[in-house]
């Protein structure tokens, strides 16, 4: 009885053990990316050192998800309608989808907004006005089309197909976290017909702070729904952290990419209707130049 007693301790101190090595080793990952951006102050052109900025992030994100998650530095997003988002720092895109861009791995491309996973802003500093640049960009992203039963490879439905793709602020440093709080608050009360699939869904300041907008689960949704909590208020909200920001943010940020990739393997992008809008567009052939 004793021995049993013991090596259930054993195995407890082995699992709190390890989470703690965990949260070591994200609080080493945000060291490592303050390091790298501290080298690229030796680059007097702001261009370069934001390009050094985005590669950084980009490497981290690479070491730390699936190889399914193909990634563009820098780049848009379009919508069947063929509206494009405004320009993006790091695109995260489904490895069954389409992509167009130059032949160099990692730089620049654009892809269908059905399809990408992620759409991240990179800041060196985040204030109040780049921040509202920021949720004003996620605000005109395109918009997905509805998922149909025919779009489904068997009988799972992925979880807030609606919200995709997850729309990430990642800053170096900012203002203070109550700070930004508050502008992200007063932006949205300003902008309350911003749907909840068009709101920032992390935000992350190096060292200093880090929110998250809750994603309710589709069986979580139908719950709110029968007892009439106000499920959209809901999906608004935004939650501030205070401790560990780095921890949470790698982590979470990480933990969202996985999630999204295994959901896109129970999605068959129908791009077909593309392909017939390129065909329209195609201007006639000018037999007279022959």
């Amino acid at each position: 009885m004793r021995w049993g007693f013991t090596l259930k301790f054993i195995k407890m101190y082995q699992k709190l053990e390890f989470y703690e090595k965990l949260i070591v080793y994200y609080q080493a990952l945000a060291k490592e990316l303050q390091s790298e951006l501290g080298r690229s102050a030796a680059f007097d052109n702001p261009t370069d050192k934001g390009v050094q900025r985005e590669e950084a992030y980009m490497r981290i994100l690479k070491r730390h998800t699936p190889l399914a998650c193909r990634m563009f530095l820098g780049g848009y997003v379009f919508g069947i309608d063929g509206l494009r988002s405004s320009q993006l720092d790091i695109l995260v895109v489904a490895d069954s989808v389409p992509t167009f861009g130059y032949a160099i791995e990692n730089q620049k491309g654009f892809a269908s907004i059905e399809g990408t996973l992620a759409v991240f802003s990179i800041k060196s500093f985040l204030d109040s006005t780049s921040l509202v640049d920021c949720l004003q960009s996620f605000a005109l992203l395109p918009t997905n089309r509805p998922l149909t039963e025919a779009a489904l490879l068997g009988n799972q439905q992925p979880q807030n197909y609606d919200d995709w793709p997850l729309k990430v602020i990642f800053a170096c440093d900012g203002i203070s976290k109550d700070s930004l709080e508050a502008t992200t608050r007063k932006f949205y009360e300003d902008n309350p017909t911003i749907p909840y699939f068009k709101r920032v869904s992390i935000i992350h300041v190096l060292s200093k702070a880090f929110a998250q907008r809750p994603v309710l689960s589709n069986a979580a949704i139908d719950d709110f729904l029968e007892i009439g909590m106000p499920v959209d208020e809901l999906r608004n909200d935004i939650i501030w952290y205070g401790n560990d920001p780095d921890v949470l943010g790698f982590g979470i940020t990480f933990y969202n990419l996985q999630q999204l990739v295994v959901a896109s393997r129970s999605v068959f992008f129908r791009l077909e209707e593309f392909m017939r809008n390129i065909l329209f567009h195609i201007p006639p052939l000018d037999e007279s130049a022959a």
